[in-house]
């Protein structure tokens, strides 16, 4: 079985740090993992960078129809820092629009494969909290701090609109840190390869 755990959400909300916390704990229980990163697209031009996103997303389709076939009779996670499914909200700031619909359905058709989603929710409200800073100065449109809600709620509801595997909405928001909310998504992390129901704590915060 492939267990793919994606992380996704705004540039600045400490995606990497939790991927590789999540690393780290995989590996120290002596768990397989393979583990990636997934960035702009390299290529200048508009029309370019459309091509580079779909080989892309085709790449990955054919890497994890390669480890089903491995992974038959074991299990491994495949961890991604951003995944093929970032483009749906970051095209927009490229000019064109993602579908990836005949993707989702390629994901359907591998049959020992289950998806978890992450998306991070981050705002006003988290930047001031945790004293987040931008990775650069003169960072593209959409890793300004100013954008991060906006990317956050499109995150949310593009991950909800394709219908594909289980989506986790963690709102920054509701912890005291970002260690607190790395331990949570580590404890659905381990529920979820476990195979094993996850129950959240009542709140009376639903936003």
């Amino acid at each position: 079985m492939i267990f793919w755990v994606i992380v996704e959400g705004p540039d600045n909300i400490g995606k990497t740090t939790l991927c590789n916390d999540l690393l780290g704990r995989f590996k120290q229980r002596g768990v397989e993992v393979a583990c990636a990163h997934f960035g702009a697209p390299k290529a200048k031009t508009k029309k370019a960078q459309i091509a580079e996103q779909k080989l892309e997303a085709s790449d990955v389709v054919k890497y994890i129809e390669d480890m089903s076939r491995f992974y038959r009779n074991t299990n491994v996670i495949l961890l991604h820092d951003r995944s093929i499914f970032g483009e749906l909200v970051y095209c927009k700031y490229r000019n064109y629009e993602a579908d990836y619909s005949d993707i989702v359905e390629q994901l359907r058709a591998i049959p020992n494969l289950q998806t978890i989603m992450f998306s991070i929710y981050g705002d006003a409200t988290t930047v001031s909290k945790f004293g987040l800073v931008p990775k650069l100065e003169n960072a593209s449109e959409y890793a300004k701090m100013s954008k991060m809600e906006s990317i956050s709620i499109d995150f949310i509801d593009k991950l909800h609109a394709i219908d594909y595997g289980r989506v986790v909405v963690i709102n920054s928001n509701n912890y005291d840190s970002l260690d607190e909310r790395n331990n949570h998504v580590w404890d659905i992390t381990r529920a979820f390869i476990n195979n094993k129901p996850y129950i959240f704590k009542p709140t009376n915060d639903y936003q």
